[in-house]
């Protein structure tokens, strides 16, 4: 099956038809649309949309046939020529479609990319096109010589490739691989490796968890290549395995030493947006590095061991994760219900309690997670404070709707980590004033600042990039499991210039205090502020009255350590003193 960038499978099967169309005198053929949804991906309805059609919406002929497999299918007898074509999903639509020219026989019909579309052309004396997968690549240069005798031994850096072939000297072997994820589509094979057919094996580098084919194929010297033999495989991890509950996506972080008959449980993390946490090859835009962080802080005994459950999203991440009815900046993506927060308590944490020595109580338990991720972690925190103690909300995505859902909220008993980078939109949208909202209002229910809850203004983050978050992930792990009474080392004033879309706002001061673990967050409401102009005030969380600062003195103090700034109209954002 053949995916495409809405995440769904989609097969065509063209075949011959000796019918003469009406409207035109070419020769006719019958093309078989057939989309397969996976699983979580809800659909009610489906429309063809194409140059078939004129793009019409509101063509019934061009609804696809709901079948009793679940997949949809539509039948039309096309003209030779060519086509653009795309879907309309529960009256959405699809904006991308991925090229699949791969997959098909090209003296037949062939496929090429389109921006918003895909096109296609059907050519006359199509024969049926039979066990288009991903593991039949068929190519018209394609000889009958096959490897035999396949074998591939994997460890968490290697592909160990063996095989058996009788053919020439001449003869090459070619070693293709291509990623399979999760949530989207299948890109196609890339040459990794040429390797001398007559040596039987080569190696080649794979990222750990890696879920990914491998095709081995000979090639002659005149470019006549065999049809190829493909593996799937998944590459081990020394500390992560893979499963799946419910078909999503699971990885388990079990540390060092690991004990399953160990007296009392681990503590454990479970994590949003799974898939990025352990592993370039499985994350969209890189990773967390949550494995390699785990490692260090444990081994340093800096934290207790702990258990990491990362949880993959969906294909429509935004639904599970915003846990309320909102617009999202003007997207159709909608939060709908807390169905996914509800599946992770009630389906996800007795699996991960049975298979693994993981604490069964709320004192044992947290939720992580980053961006829309962590605006889901933060609900989680707040409203299902019976199943967890710890929440971790990594620049949460403030979709309107969530101050109101924090209002809202009654004091726990729970210990809370906020944080987001001071440019990390790069002037999109300041997500700095409305986290020191979310702050605030929390603050204003009683959450005690530095001890319940603190919050981490990053200095020196430019985007919302996996990169940017991995330099910074061990923070909420040292706040959450290691020392709870650190010694202060000393902390850093900066001077911060929030840019927004509209205006400038007005400056802050943030002090960042660092202590002897490693640990680092922002004082925010602890320290003591001053300025020496009446004419400027500061308020007790660095927030400057005037954007004026001309030869100020600014003055902050805390834990007996007292920081002088001059500041004046030659400052610059970012400047730390």
């Amino acid at each position: 099956m053949i995916r495409i960038l809405f995440f769904a499978t989609i097969i065509f099967l063209a075949m011959s038809c000796k019918t003469s169309n009406k409207d035109r005198g070419d020769e006719a053929v019958d093309v078989t649309f057939q989309y397969a949804p996976l699983p979580h991906e809800h659909i009610d309805s489906i429309k063809l949309l194409g140059s078939m059609n004129g793009f019409n919406a509101k063509d019934e002929a061009f609804s696809m046939n709901k079948l009793e497999d679940g997949s949809f299918c539509l039948n039309l007898q096309l003209a030779p020529g060519d086509y653009l074509f795309a879907f309309m999903i529960n009256g959405k639509w699809v904006h991308k479609m991925s090229s699949i020219k791969e997959r098909m026989l090209p003296t037949n019909v062939s496929f090429d990319e389109g921006f918003g579309s895909a096109k296609f052309t059907v050519k006359p004396g199509c024969e049926l096109l039979k066990n288009l997968k991903v593991d039949s690549i068929k190519h018209n240069q394609y000889s009958v010589k096959k490897l035999e005798g396949l074998e591939i031994e994997l460890t968490n850096e290697k592909a160990f490739i063996e095989w058996e072939t009788n053919g020439t000297k001449d003869e090459k072997v070619e070693i293709l691989t291509r990623l399979v994820k999760e949530t989207s589509y299948i890109p196609d094979f890339s040459l990794i490796k040429t390797e001398e057919a007559i040596l039987g094996r080569t190696c080649i580098d794979v990222e750990s968890l890696a879920d990914m084919e491998i095709l081995v194929r000979l090639s002659d010297c005149d470019g006549t290549k065999s049809e190829g033999q493909i593996r799937r495989v998944r590459i081990p991890h020394p500390n992560v395995t893979f499963t799946k509950v419910d078909n999503r996506g699971v990885y388990v972080y079990l540390p060092e030493g690991y004990d399953p008959q160990r007296a009392e449980p681990y503590p454990v993390a479970y994590m949003l947006d799974g898939q990025n946490l352990f592993s370039k090859a499985t994350g969209g835009n890189g990773e967390w590095e949550v494995d390699e962080v785990l490692d260090s802080l444990i081994t340093n005994k800096i934290i207790e061991p702990v258990v990491v459950v990362g949880i993959s999203n969906g294909i429509y991440r935004a639904q599970e994760y915003i846990p309320y009815n909102t617009n999202w900046y003007g997207s159709e993506h909608v939060g709908k219900d807390v169905h996914h927060a509800t599946w992770i308590t009630e389906q996800l944490i007795p699996v991960i309690e049975k298979d693994y020595n993981v604490s069964d109580n709320r004192d044992g338990r947290a939720i992580f997670g980053n961006s829309l991720g962590g605006l889901l972690s933060l609900y989680m925190i707040l409203y299902q404070s019976d199943v967890f103690s710890k929440g971790v909300s990594i620049s949460p995505a403030t979709v309107k709707g969530i101050i109101p859902l924090v209002s809202e909220s009654q004091k726990q008993d729970v210990k809370l980590w906020i944080d987001t980078g001071e440019d990390e939109w790069g002037g999109y949208i300041s997500y700095v004033d409305q986290e020191r909202a979310i702050v605030d209002t929390l603050c204003a229910k009683g959450y005690e600042y530095g001890k319940e809850l603190v919050y981490y203004e990053v200095p020196g983050v430019p985007d919302h990039r996996e990169s940017y978050l991995a330099q910074r992930i061990a923070l909420p792990f040292v706040y959450m499991y290691g020392d709870c009474n650190p010694e202060l080392d000393d902390f850093q004033v900066i001077l911060e210039q929030i840019e927004h879309p509209v205006e400038i706002t007005t400056p802050i001061l943030n002090p960042v205090v660092s202590f002897n673990n490693g640990l680092k967050y922002s004082l925010y409401s602890l320290p003591e502020y001053s300025v020496n102009d009446y004419k400027v005030s500061i308020s007790n969380t660095g927030i400057f009255s005037s954007n004026e600062l001309i030869n100020i003195k600014a003055v902050v103090q805390y834990s007996g350590i007292k920081k002088e700034l001059e500041i004046n109209e030659s400052f610059k954002p970012n400047k730390s003193f």
